[in-house]
């Protein structure tokens, strides 16, 4: 009989695999963007963080990226605007 071996469904391997896969995509953006910031190259970090918390709203370090990004504008890109817009 299906499902009385003991093995996990397809199914719940699948979404296994895919809270597997939303981590590395999370952790890989996190990643690329402080690489970026460690390189100076300050427009790059930030659109890897926007594409973090845009991609992660609820997610628990969000309001602190944001925070970043924010700081990133106003500091190194002097885009006040931009900073105040995201703060």
């Amino acid at each position: 009989m299906p499902g009385t071996t003991g093995v996990p469904t397809t199914r719940a391997t699948g979404s296994s695999n895919s809270a597997a896969a939303e981590t590395l995509k999370r952790r890989a953006r996190l990643k690329l963007a402080l690489n970026a910031e460690e390189q100076k190259n300050l427009p790059s970090a930030l659109q890897h963080f926007e594409a973090f918390t845009d991609a992660n709203p609820e997610y628990s370090s969000t309001p602190e990226i944001l925070l970043r990004e924010a700081g990133l504008c106003a500091g190194g890109l002097a885009d006040v605007r931009k900073a105040v817009s995201i703060f």
